[in-house]
């Protein structure tokens, strides 16, 4: 059985950041969190099935090493200081888009992780817009560049194989209504799509 965990770690001091890690043959400077998520996204996605599938962080993580030979030598070999980064990164995300859960029926207790993909990846693009208006609106045009950008092997970024940007949002808004907010905005004879993601 699986439940939700809040305190699956104890609050330890902060862990040391590994040297580089690559993804996709790139070196790329581990510092920045957005590296060690991709890392985790790209290693649930090739566990899993689809997005209601829950699957063992140590599968993640094995994976993870994997994908990345500069993954293996960094200090997320380390059990806790990994399931602590990964704790991080789901408190970092809105609820339901990654989740972390036990199985209570095991000794010792396995970890569990599922993530929606596609909406974690939505919001990773909203995060790189660059020009945020008041309240965090950004043009769905300057989202769909920023999806475009970070898209795999240049497919066309789509959620529950819907493929039009506005129909996109507008599904994800109403699977997660208390996150995602689509309105169109007057300039003036021309209406615009803005998207808000609220983090």
């Amino acid at each position: 059985m699986l439940a939700q965990i809040e305190d699956l770690i104890q609050t330890q001091a902060p862990a040391k950041k590994p040297n580089n890690i690559s993804v996709q043959a790139k070196e790329i400077d581990t510092d920045s969190s957005i590296v060690f998520e991709a890392l985790l996204v790209r290693a649930y996605q090739n566990l899993s099935n689809d997005t209601d599938d829950w699957v063992k962080l140590t599968d993640i993580r094995d994976e993870m090493n994997a994908l990345d030979q500069k993954f293996r030598s960094s200090e997320y070999q380390d059990v806790r200081l990994y399931a602590d980064k990964v704790i991080s990164v789901a408190e970092s995300y809105p609820l339901g888009v990654l989740e972390i859960g036990e199985k209570l029926d095991h000794k010792p207790v396995i970890h569990y992780i599922r993530i929606d993909c596609e909406v974690f990846r939505f919001i990773e693009a909203y995060k790189q817009v660059p020009n945020k208006e008041q309240g965090g609106w950004v043009l769905l045009s300057g989202l769909g560049t920023e999806l475009k950008k970070n898209s795999t092997n240049g497919s066309r970024f789509s959620y529950r194989g819907i493929k039009q940007p506005k129909k996109v949002v507008i599904k994800m808004s109403q699977d997660y209504p208390k996150i995602i907010k689509i309105k169109e905005k007057m300039k003036g004879n021309k209406a615009i799509d803005m998207v808000r993601v609220k983090l």
